[in-house]
């Protein structure tokens, strides 16, 4: 793994009455950061998503007491991103060495909603480092379905020289299965005390260190920003459920989709007679069918059924088809099967074009 990189989910625990803490990057002995990571929309590698700054003077940037000036610096939001509310929370101990293995920081509130800091000062499963995560405590009757988007730093910073400090940035969908997320190995507990050159003190300075959250709480208007999809209910979401892709079958799921969506051609489909078709051999049949758990199904609709109606094996799935071509063999399909039928002449009714052509004297 890399030292930098986000730990596996499950590799770091809470106590026995707690879930688990999910997914946090390690620190390692990674170069000086001096400006957030690029982050877009969708989720970077993690090696990408964080890389902990290494403990030194920071004279160029803010330091965590110049608030507003380092979230605009520091926590960079996206350009096609917009931002919910900002804020930070500064948590001084006077006792380092005295602290139990495990310490919540008291509850703050940033744009309405309650977090807290949990650290683990002897780490969390990891022993020679400090492990830190930010955690979102949901309001009491609260949708189980919650969640809140947030991008954040955690940072360690002497208490009487802030402009040394150790950071950590990164993102998250926070949510009842993930409602924390952090860093299990955050800094080297020997580096916490021992300073790093002449000139620089250690960030634990007479027992006394300053821990600071800050936090940008992220819109999230489509309710997808950064889902990782794991038990994701469509159906409950959105209203709607997708088309599996068997290989290369984007083009037909588009098509799919569009003639779905077309609400007359959907129910002219409908009404073809096909009570004694085999799904597998018949299009109309294998098209009802797909329109229909489009309509009704909690998950993705597999599509195989009617790509073994057109005749093709697996190996097909894994070919680009022209969509065009798609559509023009699927329609004459359905037109055939609906001659003599109540919705005879619905396909050239609903999908008809006129051309024109003319000459015209230049002179």
């Amino acid at each position: 793994m890399n030292p930098n990189s986000e730990t596996d989910r499950n590799a770091a625990q809470k106590s026995p009455r707690e879930p688990p803490l999910q997914g946090p990057p390690e620190a390692g002995d990674s170069p000086p950061q001096v400006s957030p990571p690029s982050m877009d929309t969708d989720p970077a590698p993690a090696e990408e998503l964080s890389a902990p700054s290494e403990l030194k003077y920071q004279q160029r940037l803010p330091t965590v007491l110049d608030e507003e000036e380092y979230i605009a610096k520091q926590i960079v939001i996206p350009h096609n991103l917009e931002e919910e509310g900002h804020g930070c929370f500064h948590w001084e101990i006077d006792d380092w060495t005295q602290q139990p293995d495990r310490v919540l920081s008291k509850t703050f509130t940033i744009a309405g909603r309650d977090w807290d800091i949990l650290l683990f000062p002897r780490g969390n499963q990891a022993g020679e480092a400090v492990s830190m995560y930010i955690e979102h405590k949901p309001k009491e009757g609260e949708d189980a379905n919650w969640h809140v988007c947030a991008i954040f730093e955690l940072i360690m910073s002497n208490v009487d020289k802030p402009e040394v400090f150790k950071t950590s940035p990164s993102r998250h969908r926070f949510s009842r299965e993930e409602s924390d997320w952090g860093f299990t190995r955050f800094i080297d507990i020997r580096a916490l005390v021992t300073p790093p050159d002449d000139e620089t003190p250690p960030l634990v300075e007479n027992g006394r260190v300053r821990i600071s959250a800050f936090v940008r709480i992220i819109k999230d208007p489509l309710g997808v920003l950064w889902h990782n999809f794991y038990n994701y209910n469509s159906r409950a979401h959105t209203g709607y459920v997708g088309l599996k892709n068997q290989g290369a079958t984007c083009y037909m799921n588009s098509l799919l989709q569009s003639l779905y969506f077309t609400n007359e051609f959907r129910n002219a489909v409908y009404q073809i007679p096909t009570e004694n078709d085999d799904p597998k051999k018949s299009v109309s049949l294998a098209l009802q069918r797909v329109f229909y758990n489009l309509q009704v199904s909690d998950e993705s609709v597999d599509t195989s059924e009617l790509t073994k109606s057109f005749g093709w094996d697996s190996y097909e799935s894994f070919m680009q088809h022209d969509v065009q071509e798609l559509d023009r063999v699927l329609q004459e399909n359905l037109e055939t099967k609906m001659k003599g039928t109540v919705v005879d002449g619905a396909v050239a009714r609903l999908f008809v074009g006129e051309m024109k052509s003319y000459i015209r004297c230049v002179n």
